[in-house]
């Protein structure tokens, strides 16, 4: 402060360089290495194995520990595998950021599938052409939003909301 009064207090250091190098060093630890041949659905699986009880996700009051996230996208993975997804197959994925977005996502994954992202707050006409477009033959979808989206004729819609326990909640085999 002495060595330039004029200087605003908001701008004023709190920590010496010594103190803030160590807390950026503190916080950010350095980076990893993950193998590049495992997939993320691969690696969360993993961590469900070896800390099933550890926090995976926490969305508005909700969370779930690895061993539910994977056990959930477990039963849905196996869900759309019984409607036809597999390696190559495209799956429309309509939710609103949560859970079940995540939940949805990991499954299409585990399923061998890729994920076709369709934010339902983008305007109708760039969804229909993005579905149409993309070829999904089949959409994953909160019901919620279902009313709204313009799917197009001949793309089934699973929603995301169903009950899937009559699934297997163990991690399915897809190449």
């Amino acid at each position: 402060i002495v060595a330039d009064p004029q200087r605003r207090i908001g701008e004023l250091p709190l920590l010496d360089a010594t103190e803030q190098q160590h807390n950026i060093a503190q916080w950010n630890p350095g980076p990893r290495s993950f193998p590049s041949d495992t997939c993320a659905h691969q690696l969360i699986a993993e961590q469900a194995r070896q800390r099933p009880d550890a926090v995976a996700l926490r969305c508005n009051g909700q969370t779930l520990t690895y061993a539910e996230l994977n056990a959930q996208a477990n039963r849905r993975a196996h869900q759309l595998i019984a409607h036809g997804v597999g390696p190559d197959v495209l799956v429309g994925l309509a939710a609103e950021r949560g859970i079940e977005m995540i939940v949805g996502l990991l499954a299409i994954l585990k399923a061998g599938g890729a994920y076709v992202p369709l934010d339902p707050t983008y305007p109708q006409d760039r969804l229909a052409y993005m579905m149409q477009d993309s070829g999904i033959q089949l959409l994953l979808a909160q019901a919620s939003l279902t009313g709204q989206l313009p799917v197009p004729d001949g793309v089934k819609t699973l929603l995301l909301d169903t009950d899937v326990s009559a699934f297997a909640d163990s991690d399915p085999q897809v190449v």
